[in-house]
């Protein structure tokens, strides 16, 4: 069945950030209010908000000079000190111009395999020196890394599988000891991308959590399907003794909203089947999940 529409959505990388900044900044310049039916903004106090927004800046070395990732790093983070009150002070501080943010806007960084960034590139060109950069920096001023793991998402280039499996990530955390770093999707498997084992991926996650101080893993998404709280559950309980406890330690609750979508109604009922009494996991483990455990990825000693 063809589409109406001849030309596919679509926005350069810069203009989706300023929409980024801009949504946070009427989100904590703004409170909806509705009475006698109009509907009407009134200004709150950004201390009474619900949500805490730190976004990621997406890199891909592959788009840059190993000169421009210096710059890059030094324009966005080389005030930054792992501080949480320096980025929740610039929080909705944006004035429309992107050129005119500076450290401590981002709270870390985001790259995606499958869209071509390779985590550590082999060969006597330039990118083993600038992924090397990007690490080096990170693991000095302790800024954490996710990294997109999973079957799932969008792919541009042949090599998705190589790039996105945990393994590439070894010969970095051997070297980059400090690096922290988080598995986005928990290494999700569930078509069995190229007949692998659907647990392959996630298990190679769950050595790596429990041989690195500061490495984590988000199961955004997986909890779209009712089950997977009983499998995350089981993950634990399966481990003996203290590796139980740091397993628990390093989960991170994830949404991945709007995209979830596509596997569920709302983001209302994403969250539903997580805090739910039939969620098989406990209330400390959920308080965990959701909360201790993010805010020690992104500003835990």
């Amino acid at each position: 069945m063809g589409s109406f529409y001849g030309i596919a959505p679509q926005k350069p990388i810069v203009e989706q950030v300023v929409d980024v900044f801009n949504g946070i900044k009427k989100y904590c310049q703004n409170e909806l209010l509705v009475k006698n039916g109009e509907v009407e903004y009134i200004p709150p106090k950004k201390d009474e908000k619900l949500f805490e927004i730190y976004p990621f800046l997406g890199i891909n070395t592959k788009n840059y000079t190993h000169g421009q990732i210096q710059n890059l790093l030094a324009k966005y983070f080389s005030d930054y000190n792992h501080d949480r009150q320096n980025l929740y002070d610039n929080m909705g501080k944006f004035n429309g111009d992107i050129n005119a943010i500076g450290s401590n806007f981002f709270a870390g960084i985001k790259v995606y395999p499958p869209l071509d960034f390779d985590p550590w590139p082999e060969g006597n060109d330039n990118e083993p020196a600038k992924v090397k950069c990007l690490y080096r920096y990170c693991n000095e001023k302790k800024i954490p890394i996710t990294t997109h793991c999973s079957e799932g998402g969008f792919a541009t280039v042949d090599e998705a599988k190589e790039y996105t499996s945990p393994a590439k990530w070894k010969p970095v955390l051997s070297e980059f000891k400090d690096l922290r770093l988080n598995f986005a999707h928990f290494g999700r498997q569930d078509r069995k991308w190229y007949g692998a084992d659907n647990h392959e991926w996630e298990n190679e996650i769950l050595s790596l959590i429990l041989s690195h101080e500061n490495v984590y893993a988000d199961f955004s998404y997986r909890g779209c399907d009712d089950s997977y709280y009983d499998d995350l559950k089981e993950l634990v309980n399966n481990q003996a003794g203290g590796n139980k406890d740091k397993l628990k330690a390093k989960i991170l609750f994830g949404s991945d909203f709007m995209i979830n979508l596509m596997d569920i109604d709302s983001y209302n009922q994403y969250l539903e089947r997580f805090m739910v009494s039939s969620n098989p996991l406990s209330v400390d483990d959920k308080k965990l999940f959701c909360s201790n455990n993010p805010e020690n990825f992104l500003f835990g000693a």
